[in-house]
């Protein structure tokens, strides 16, 4: 191959590993690459190696400048459907964070406008315990998007890992979580997809305030998928745990859908296990 992909030869092994990877993930050619390796490794290959796709890697920041006002930033974070990164907006100086889901999801028409929908009703309706959204539509080559408000804090989840709630802190964050999700139900609106991750704890001030980031990720699950597919939409490894029994069974989200997911998270923030 070209030493402008490889480098030169001062270069070591690993690094013109990593430079051929990350040539490859540039090119979406990353399964050619893996298809190469097994093929040259045969029976001595990682069997790790099998498990790697272009589904599961990242597709990169797909604009930096969009909706007209915003300005993307660092990634926060990456998973089965999105890419997460910080945003700024002209003329504020407020914090924000803008998603943009992967192409492999934005091709579920159906399910990309329910989410869509669902987030415009979030903007309209939503009370002041869920992260405001501030923007949604399409940027690009039709990917979807959605800005939203930073929550202040920390992940439940992080906390939780810590073991630094007492019962008082833990009971505060539980009835601001609970009393959130009542004015969401009161609204006509169910979350339908909440974890640790999306529940954010601010310890400073006067005491505890939650904040609920809006997802949407419910809705993308309803299209017909394999069970290998439901892995990028919702249904990974470290989600899993959170679907409530009615959205295995591919029926909607509902508000029983988070007063079982907010028993889950009750019952690990008290006894510091997974129900599951």
């Amino acid at each position: 191959m070209k030493e402008d992909v490889l480098g030169g030869e001062e270069l070591g092994k690993a690094a013109r590993a990593k430079k051929l990877i990350q040539h490859c993930i540039a090119t979406g050619s990353i399964d050619a690459l893996v298809d190469a390796i097994v093929v040259r490794k045969g029976d001595s290959a990682d069997p790790r190696i099998l498990h790697i796709s272009s589904a599961y890697l990242p597709f990169g920041v797909p604009v930096k400048s969009f909706a007209g006002e915003f300005e993307s930033g660092l990634i926060i974070a990456e998973g089965g459907t999105s890419i997460v990164v910080s945003a700024t907006r002209k003329g504020d100086d407020a914090a924000y964070v803008a998603r943009f889901l992967r192409p492999e999801v934005s091709q579920y028409r159906r399910g990309v406008e329910r989410f869509l929908a669902y987030l415009r009703a979030v903007k309209s309706r939503a009370p002041h315990g869920v992260a405001g959204v501030i923007s949604c539509g399409y940027v690009g080559d039709g990917i979807p998007y959605v800005v939203t408000r930073r929550a202040q804090g920390v992940p439940l989840g992080a906390l939780s890992k810590k073991g630094s709630l007492d019962f008082d802190t833990i009971a505060k964050v539980l009835l601001g979580l609970c009393g959130t999700l009542i004015e969401m139900h009161a609204a006509g609106l169910a979350h339908g997809a909440m974890k640790p991750s999306r529940v954010f704890v601010d310890l400073e001030g006067d005491g505890p305030s939650v904040t609920l980031l809006p997802s949407g990720n419910h809705l993308l699950l309803h299209h017909p998928v394999t069970d290998i597919d439901r892995s990028h939409t919702g249904f990974g490894a470290g989600s899993v745990r959170y679907v409530a029994p009615e959205q295995i069974r591919g029926e909607l989200a509902g508000p029983l859908t988070d007063v079982y997911v907010f028993g889950l998270l009750a019952y690990e923030m008290t006894t510091g296990d997974h129900v599951f």
